[in-house]
Order: C-alpha cells, then sequence, then structure tokens
C-alpha cells in the first residue's frame, strides 16, 4: 500500500512544480525519509506535516518555497535528525523550540530571507553536527554557548548581519570548518581559532 512507504524521493525534478502536495501529511504516515530538493515545489509546508511523526530525514532545499518558516512543523518530529530547507524564500526566525529536538544532527537554512538571532538553544543540541545557516539576514551577537558543541563538524553562518566579538569555541574540538566572513565582527581575532585540534578551514 502507498500509505505503508517510509522512503519518497523526488528530486532533481526541474519540471515537477506545484504546491507542496498536503496529501503526504495526511496519508503517508509511516514516512521516515522525504527527499524533494531541486524541483519547482513552491508555496508554504502544508499543515498535514505535523502528521509525520517519524520522518527522520527531511531536504527540500532548493525549490521556490515561501511564506514563514515553519517552526511548528519542524518543533513537531520528534526523531528528526536531517533538516534541509536551504535555498528558499523562507522569511520569520528560527524558534528555539528546535533545541528540545534531541536527535537532530543537520540543520541547512543557507540562502534564504530568514532573520532574528541564533538561538541559543541549538548549542545544546548533544548530535548537532553540520550548522549551515550562510547568506541570510541574522543578526545579534553568536551565542557563547556554542563553545562546548563538541559535536560539531562545521558551522557556516558567513553572509549575515552577526555582530559583537569573534565566537570563542575553545571547546568545540571536533569542528573541522569554521565560516565567519561576510558579518559585522569586530574586537581581535580569539586565540582559540588558532588552538582547536581539527579545524582544516576557517574563513573570517
Amino acid at each position: 500500500l502507498l500509505t505503508d512507504i517510509t522512503y519518497l524521493d523526488i528530486s532533481q525534478n526541474l519540471q515537477l512544480g506545484g504546491v507542496f502536495p498536503s496529501c503526504i501529511g495526511d496519508s503517508l504516515l509511516q514516512l521516515t525519509i522525504l527527499y524533494m530538493y531541486q524541483t519547482r515545489l513552491e508555496g508554504e509546508l502544508p499543515p498535514s506535516m505535523v502528521n509525520l511523526k517519524n520522518i527522520t530525514d527531511i531536504d527540500c532545499e532548493g525549490n521556490i518555497m515561501a511564506g514563514t518558516l515553519p517552526n511548528y512543523i519542524f518543533c513537531s518530529w520528534p526523531n528528526l535528525m536531517y533538516l534541509s530547507m536551504g535555498v528558499n524564500h523562507w522569511t520569520g526566525t528560527i524558534d528555539a523550540c528546535l533545541g528540545d529536538l534531541p536527535f537532530l544532527s543537520s540543520i541547512s537554512l543557507a540562502d534564504t530571507r530568514v532573520t532574528g538571532q541564533l538561538p541559543t538553544s541549538l548549542a545544546y543540541l548533544p548530535f548537532l553536527e553540520y550548522l549551515w545557516l550562510d547568506n541570510n539576514e541574522f543578526t545579534g551577537t553568536f551565542p557563547p554557548e556554542f563553545a562546548n558543541a563538541s559535536a560539531l563538524l562545521e558551522i557556516d553562518i558567513s553572509g549575515n548581519a552577526i555582530s559583537g566579538p569573534l565566537p570563542d569555541l575553545d571547546n568545540a574540538v571536533s569542528l573541522t570548518r569554521l565560516m565567519l566572513k561576510g558579518n559585522l565582527f569586530n574586537g581581535t581575532i580569539v586565540e582559540s581559532l588558532c588552538t582547536l585540534p581539527s579545524l582544516l578551514t576557517l574563513n573570517l
């Protein structure tokens, strides 16, 4: 039965478009992996998507989806590990509730129009490895709590309007890639950026 589908991939079909089908959230309740990147989907995620309690991976990057970032949908997925919604036309902010998703390991919201400050709650995600938020409109300072995010492998917050001192990430021992260029940081280069044991790429 179609209602038993756990894996759905319609990615890289540039001739497929229209609004996001609400039937996915209404009927495919066993779905765990949903890949719909690089198509021509538009509009918002339908409210019925909150029904997908088993979803672990969702990738809708590179569409023409728009509207307010649907945090209430993301935060209704207790098993979510991989969230990729970049290269769309979202507005609004990232809700702190994302920090309550215990298995979340990857967040990609690059190249959208998301605003506001980076939620401190994300720094406490125990399995977060990838945080890609480049080319948005984030403001405020970089939360110092990320200094203890020992699982993080990559941070890319380049191309925003984040200000204040450069982050001190002295305990982010797994970090391999740190992209901070194109912001409004000031002050001096912190010593810890020179001593991170795993760092391979640093762009200030």
